[in-house]
């Protein structure tokens, strides 16, 4: 029986169903066979075709009266099941065709799974297999179900199974890691890993380039920042920038900025305050939990005509002069106990620095000349060193 692919392109030559001086009893009965002819290409190929057999070796009844498999040959079905590895097809026109191995497009031949049962495929004869044309290659596979928004991952044997990950990436954007162990590690052989985060629109002065939020749960399930890190840009001028990192959390329930670094390390407002809070490059170094930099308590005082004046000073309410040679000094914040170290200097030639009482919070300085009498130096200066 003649089909649709026996026609000619060259309109002349179609002469069977249309012969030159045709009767007119006989032009019915040729147009009715041609639209035979379309209507039996047209079922084949609009996915109402639906395979059975085995997994492996599928079969199909097609409804053009095919006797032979010819380049070209296509056909549309819908799987009766999953495809096993090597898979075949036998279509059946007249009589049937011989089975044919099943190809993806890439020139592979198909993987188990790589068809799915239900799925609607095209089917086309290249010469020498059929090729299965939206297979998709037929490259990748997955399980039946999966995690919804996970990330898929190929497994390491086959490179073409995917698999569900421990990520999942939500409408949002937000990438999760799920599990009791998640964790993220990111590695480069050849030099060291990097990662860019960049923010693509035109921001003003001291906005967030990136920020970066480590968060928990309390003990009330409540979701929390503890810790942030966040690149901001200060605009010192038109086409100038400056570059701000400031590094900030929680403590006794405030969130606020604790660290910047920006043209020097600034000691932000830390709940209970710190030593040198607010100032750029102040730093202080502890040793055992012990403050080491700067001393617990410091100051410089100049003496003239018997009359001292504090001329710089950390962690000192004020001084009074209580006697000639003698100089208290009140500490703002109390020592823990008495036994800070002393280091106290004059610059006056032949006299020399004690201290007649110590308490956690104030101090009696003395100088004495060479007769051992009390006696006001040109300055006093001194350090006390200990836990606060």
């Amino acid at each position: 029986m003649a089909e649709v692919h026996s026609l000619s392109t060259t309109d002349a030559s179609n002469t069977a169903r249309f012969p030159e001086n045709q009767a007119p009893s006989t032009v019915n009965n040729g147009a009715r066979a041609l639209e035979g002819m379309l209507a039996r290409f047209d079922r084949d190929n609009d996915g109402s075709l639906t395979t059975a057999g085995t997994s492996t070796a599928y079969t199909v009844t097609l409804n053009s009266q095919h006797s032979a498999w010819f380049t070209g040959l296509r056909f549309r079905a819908k799987l009766d099941q999953t495809c096993g590895a090597t898979p075949t097809i036998n279509p059946t026109g007249s009589a049937a065709l011989g089975a044919k191995s099943l190809y993806t497009t890439a020139g592979a031949a198909v993987a188990s799974g790589a068809l799915i049962g239900g799925g609607v495929y095209d089917f086309v004869y290249d010469g020498t297999n059929v090729q299965v044309v939206n297979s998709k290659g037929g490259e990748t596979s997955g399980a039946a179900s999966s995690t919804d928004n996970a990330i898929v991952r190929f497994n390491g044997t086959d490179g073409k199974t995917l698999q569900n990950s421990a990520a999942t990436l939500d409408d949002n954007g937000a990438i999760v890691s799920a599990g009791s162990a998640a964790s993220a590690d990111l590695q480069r052989s050849a030099a060291a890993p990097y990662l860019y985060l960049t923010r693509t629109d035109t921001h003003g002065d001291l906005a967030s380039i990136s920020l970066i939020g480590f968060y928990g749960k309390d003990d009330g399930g409540t979701a929390k920042r503890y810790n942030f890190i966040n690149v901001t840009a200060v605009q010192d001028a038109a086409g100038s920038e400056t570059g701000r990192v400031e590094i900030g959390g929680r403590s006794s329930g405030t969130d606020a900025t604790r660290f910047i670094v920006q043209t020097g390390l600034q000691i932000g407002s830390p709940t209970g305050g710190d030593q040198g809070v607010g100032t750029t490059n102040a730093v202080a170094y502890y040793i055992d939990g012990r403050l080491v930099y700067p001393a617990g308590c410091w100051g410089y005082v100049t003496v003239s005509g018997g009359t001292p004046t504090l001329q710089d000073s950390h962690n000192v309410t004020s001084i009074t002069d209580t006697a000639t040679g003698r100089l208290r000094v009140t500490i703002a914040t109390d020592f823990a106990n008495a036994n800070y170290a002393v280091e106290q200097h004059n610059n006056t030639y032949n006299f020399y620095p004690i201290y007649a009482s110590k308490a956690v919070g104030s101090i009696i300085l003395e100088n004495r000349g060479a007769a051992g009498g009390l006696d006001d130096p040109n300055s006093y200066d001194w350090a006390f060193y200990g836990d606060i």
